[in-house]
């Protein structure tokens, strides 16, 4: 019996996305029309191709075709692909998971509604005569700029764009949100990932949507309060677009990461949504680590800065404002309390304590927007925002609707300042757009990193995994199953064939399973379970909804992960023991920015030694700043005149939690961060209850 997973050439070694690619090849689909179907970038669909045509030994199109043909009439259901007529892909919204419900809870917590929505309605038509003219001002000002000039270097594609712009403007005004603007949106969302347009660029973008928009909303206000109810509605509306469009973003970032992996021969573990796929092992690895590391390129400010149009007239209108704007932030927190506890995916991340330092937090977040300079620690303030949701497990999209509601409150403090607030709003959602470019960036960098903390730990996790596919008929017998599979469950494929899946794989809750995935009606479920030595993860998922198989056809992937739970645990024991010799000596590994003397890392230690969490004291000057008095001078001094990579110990006072002053030996190095920026690395070490005024040089 030949041996098939389901797809075409999977008996030929082809990946999903091969076979995928190359059906769609074999219809006569260009390479960019290809990359359009699928949202891939045009060189990852050549690189698909590429691999395919050499593992089946192809030399052409004609060839692919002659062989997709061939291949259509073994494989017991239609390609993943297949003709887009006969098997129509899910919508975006179905693949993520995003159906009405979650739409409409969504927007609920955004307090958006068909009422609510009433004063961009009704300038709709107004917007739609200036559509054609922003779009236009919008692409300029992207070509005018070296990070986004390269994604309009072709007039297709920035004809395509400028198109986009116009209806979603369209969109945003006149439609309730529904379907198919939301299907919009993440078909902006993917877009941009095909052409590796970072989301950061499409937040900025919407500070001049916001801008150019609001004298048609103040010139149709029936006062000053009728327009802040206006700009409120339009930035909930906006941000609810953000919570959308990073869905998609993230969805296609962490498929062609899966691509990749199957291209190299690997195999992923997923992680659905509502699945309980992770295991408690990994889980742990995704929240700690014993370094926490600050990112960002420190020159990006300047550029997003220009782009955004926050200028030093804009930033002298926020400091303008400020003191009204302060004196709203008890309000505005007392309202932020409220949604929080109210809302249990969010009240479920924070327990009393927790809760007490987010509102803290909060009200830093906007006196530092209001008050301070857009400098390196700034900006490091922005970061860190990101990285602790990440950490607390607060999504992006719940931060940013938890974002709108702050800014309901504070918009509303404008109301009596002026006799029009165009330049007072203007200025302070620019300044908000840019702030949370930066805290998106954290995001994405923060999930990369608890991803995989270490390519030998990935590379060694990957290799080994095995995977087993079956395909189950709509009465639960096995129709197909791989090697791989037979191999797992310690099965005949003489017998397989036809035999109930119960009987088949007797794994923990597998027919559950597989009657919940044909009851969703398309949703994909997984689950871990124990078989025998082994942990195996179940993923099972309806061919008929997903891949336009026969009705009732399922599809049953099992992956092995003994391997993977039992490295991630010795890749923690071994965090543990790095953490216990560090805690053992009194010390901690920092590394800090040489100009500013910011901290851009720091070992988990510090907790216990400063008396505040790492992530914390990310993006403050606290370590320099808790150097003795005495010495604080010299220590700084002797960190910057460091030549590079030279080294130095010395030993000097540090006020640490609990004790007033204690005796430090540093041990430090001048570096450069993978920007290329001067920092400053060490390992202090506390060598004494007491102190010795006046720091003592050792040599290196």
């Amino acid at each position: 019996m030949s041996e098939r997973a389901g797809w075409i050439g999977s008996e030929d070694g082809l990946t999903p996305r091969e076979a995928e690619v190359l059906s769609l090849c074999a219809e006569g689909l260009s390479n960019q029309e290809i990359a359009d179907a699928l949202f891939l970038n045009i060189e990852t669909v050549k690189s698909h191709l590429k691999r395919a045509y050499g593992r089946l030994g192809l030399r052409n199109r004609a060839e692919a075709a002659a062989y997709v043909h061939r291949r259509q009439e073994l494989v017991p259901f239609a390609p993943l692909s297949g003709p887009r007529e006969a098997a129509p892909r899910l919508p975006l919204a179905l693949q993520l998971g995003l159906d009405g419900p979650v739409m409409a809870e969504r927007l609920a917590l955004m307090g958006l509604s068909a009422i609510s929505r009433t004063p961009l309605t009704d300038a709709a038509e107004v917007v739609a005569a200036h559509a054609g003219g922003y779009a236009q001002r919008l692409l300029a000002r992207w070509t005018s700029f070296p990070p986004t000039a390269p994604y309009l270097a072709n007039d297709a594609v920035a004809a395509r764009l400028a198109d986009h712009q116009a209806r979603y403007l369209n969109s945003l005004f006149s439609s309730d949100l529904g379907e198919a603007h939301i299907d919009m949106v993440l078909s902006i969302g993917a877009t941009h990932h095909r052409l590796q347009l970072s989301p950061q660029w499409h937040l900025a973008s919407y500070a001049h949507l916001i801008g150019e928009h609001l004298p048609i909303l103040f010139e149709r206000a029936n006062g000053v309060r009728c327009f802040l109810d206006a700009v409120d509605v339009l930035v909930r509306s906006v941000l609810f677009d953000t919570s959308v469009m990073l869905d998609a973003y993230e969805m296609y970032v962490a498929q062609e990461i899966l691509d990749e992996q199957a291209a190299q021969g690997t195999v992923r573990i997923d992680d659905e949504r509502g699945g309980e796929a992770e295991p408690g092992a990994l889980r742990q690895r995704r929240q700690f680590g014993a370094i926490s590391k600050l990112g960002g390129d420190p020159t990006e400010a300047a550029v997003r800065l220009e782009f955004i149009g926050l200028d030093p007239v804009r930033r002298a209108e926020i400091r303008r404002i400020a003191p009204t704007l302060e004196a709203a932030i008890p309000a505005m927190l007392a309202t932020f309390y409220e949604l929080v506890s109210e809302t249990p995916s969010i009240a479920s991340l924070v327990d009393t304590e927790g809760l007490s330092r987010l509102m803290e937090q909060t009200a830093a977040y906007w006196t530092e927007l209001l008050r301070a300079d857009v400098d390196r620690m700034y900006v490091a303030s922005r970061l860190r925002v990101g990285m602790v949701h990440e950490r607390i497990g607060l999504t992006p999209q719940l931060y940013v609707a938890g974002l709108a509601h702050q800014l309901a409150s504070l918009l509303r403090s404008l109301e009596g300042l002026d006799e029009s607030p165009l330049a007072a709003v203007d200025a302070l959602l620019r300044a908000v757009l840019f702030d949370l470019t930066f805290v998106i960036d954290a995001y994405v960098e923060a999930r990369a990193a608890a991803l995989v903390r270490t390519d030998r730990f990935a590379d060694q996790v990957i290799a080994g995994l095995s995977t087993g596919v079956a395909i189950v008929d709509v009465r639960n017998r096995i129709e197909v199953a791989n090697q791989q599979l037979l191999h797992l469950v310690g099965l005949s494929a003489s017998v397989a064939h036809r035999m109930p899946v119960a009987d088949a794989l007797p794994l923990d809750g597998i027919v559950e399973l597989v009657d919940a995935v044909r009851l969703s009606g398309g949703e994909r479920r997984s689950s871990v379970v124990p078989f025998g030595d082994k942990t195996l993860q179940i993923t099972v998922l309806d061919l008929h909804q997903s891949s336009g198989g026969r009705a009732g056809l399922v599809g049953i992937v099992v992956d092995d992960i003994t391997a993977i739970i039992r490295m991630g645990a010795d890749m923690a024991r071994e965090e543990r023991r790095f953490l216990e010799v560090l805690s053992a000596v009194g010390a901690v590994c920092w590394e800090l920015d040489r100009d500013s003397l910011v901290i851009v890392a720091i070992s988990a230690g510090a907790a216990s030694l400063l008396g505040r969490s790492e992530v914390d004291l990310l993006g403050r000057t606290v370590f320099a700043d808790l150097v003795a008095d005495d010495d604080r001078a010299a220590f700084v001094r002797r960190c910057r005149e460091l030549g590079e990579s030279q080294s130095a110990q010395f030993e000097h006072g540090l006020s640490v939690a609990g004790r007033d002053v204690v005796q430090m030996r540093s041990t430090v190095a001048a570096t450069r961060d993978r920007f290329d920026t001067p920092t400053i690395s060490g390992v202090s070490i506390v060598v004494a209850d007491t102190v010795d005024h006046g720091m003592a040089d050792r040599p290196a």
